[in-house]
């Protein structure tokens, strides 16, 4: 197949956590990333000049790993506790480190399901080493590239490392590792629980949407936040959902409410701004759609809070005797509060930070930020302090 066509990248700060799609590294949440503008291939700034000219083409992990997790994904009773085995198999050349020395040295690797077996040559009967990549009560990752161990006051993890012998091997190792594992857990997560999985709403074909929040307005409608916009789902029909689109946003991130002002709280649009929306505002353009069968509103009104662009994260709500709203940017943290006169989120103090906000979470008197590291922002006499995370 010739197929040469190369990616267009722009770099910005990467809006969910995801793998580099050359060397399949962890791209944080909030950390400056690559993106293919015609595919969506997102990778790390240093790793584009090494990326193939492949867009538009999905890449054997892709294909690899997709093909696995359908298999597991159909075999899944939809209203059982019981996830069905699904045969996962992998076999090929691995290397891993010498015992007593420096050094790689060859095994025949063979995985089937969640059991790794080792071998010295591909015609043995017997291994000579075997990993469960599902034992009880303990948690296993796969990890693509070498990463330092966290330091912990629980017992010695075990780590294995293995080496593929191209990268191409290497893709289709991760992809049945991970979807060995990812199968375990599943399966483990529902025993545990005793939980039956029920789908309350699928979206595939032209109903598919590339989800980032969600929240419940009341007890049968729930507002969903896409790349597509901002959407309502009411369930009271089941899996076939009635969709109402909220026009007058392209894009949204996050979804807040804050009960106290009876207010909707998002962040929007390709620039990452913050609006507010009257509640009662959403819940009456609902009601005139589905009185006019329509599959979308009239625009929603709402208010842009000004002065805020490329917010990552934030949060909202009542606490020290007012409304807060805690917002994270690339650069800096604001803290703002409620202005009843002028019916508006005012700034209070602001915050310059060494990295990009990632996390912020309310408490009743004060607020935690992420960033290098974990912050306390108190509210009443606003200061910002390092927190000491054991």
């Amino acid at each position: 197949m010739h197929h040469k066509i190369p990616h267009r990248f722009v770099t910005g700060l990467n809006s969910r956590a995801t793998k580099c799609g050359v060397c399949l590294g962890s791209v944080p949440f909030v950390k400056q990333a690559s993106k293919c503008q015609e595919c969506g291939m997102i990778c790390h700034p240093k790793c584009v000049s090494s990326a193939k000219d492949n867009c538009g083409m999905p890449t054997e992990y892709i294909q690899q790993f997709s093909s696995i997790m359908g298999q597991v994904e159909q075999s899944s009773h939809r209203y059982s506790p019981i996830v069905s085995d699904v045969p996962i198999k992998m076999e090929g050349w691995l290397k891993v480190p010498r015992t007593e020395k420096q050094g790689w040295e060859r095994r025949w690797a063979s995985l089937e399901n969640n059991i790794l077996l080792l071998f010295v040559y591909e015609s043995d009967a017997s291994p000579i080493d075997t990993f469960d990549l599902g034992p009880p009560n303990t948690d296993v990752t796969v990890h693509s590239a070498i990463k330092q161990q966290p330091l912990t006051t629980c017992w010695p993890g075990r780590v294995l490392y293995l080496m593929a012998s191209n990268f191409s091997d290497k893709q289709k190792w991760v992809a049945c590792l991970e979807a060995a594992v990812k199968s375990i857990q599943r399966k483990d997560t529902i025993v545990r629980t005793g939980m039956f999985s029920k789908t309350l709403l699928e979206l595939e074909g032209s109903r598919r949407l590339e989800l980032n929040c969600s929240f419940a307005l009341c007890k049968e409608l729930v507002l969903l936040g896409a790349d597509e916009g901002l959407f309502c789902v009411n369930l009271y029909h089941g899996t076939h959902a009635i969709i109402t689109q909220l026009t007058g946003f392209k894009c949204v991130h996050q979804i807040v409410y804050i009960s106290s002002l009876n207010l909707i709280i998002l962040i929007t649009g390709r620039e990452r701004s913050v609006v507010t929306i009257d509640k009662r505002m959403i819940h009456s353009r609902i009601d005139q759609a589905n009185s006019a069968a329509k599959e979308e509103t009239n625009p929603i009104p709402h208010t842009v809070i000004e002065g805020i662009v490329g917010c990552t994260v934030m949060d909202a709500s009542k606490c020290h005797g007012g409304s807060y709203m805690v917002v994270g940017m690339a650069d800096r943290v604001l803290l703002m509060k409620y202005n009843s006169e002028m019916k508006s989120f005012c700034l209070r103090k602001e915050f310059m930070t060494n990295e990009p906000c990632s996390c912020v979470c309310l408490s009743h008197e004060f607020a935690i930020v992420g960033t290098d590291k974990f912050y306390r922002l108190s509210l009443d006499h606003p200061n910002i302090t390092g927190m000491l995370i054991n």
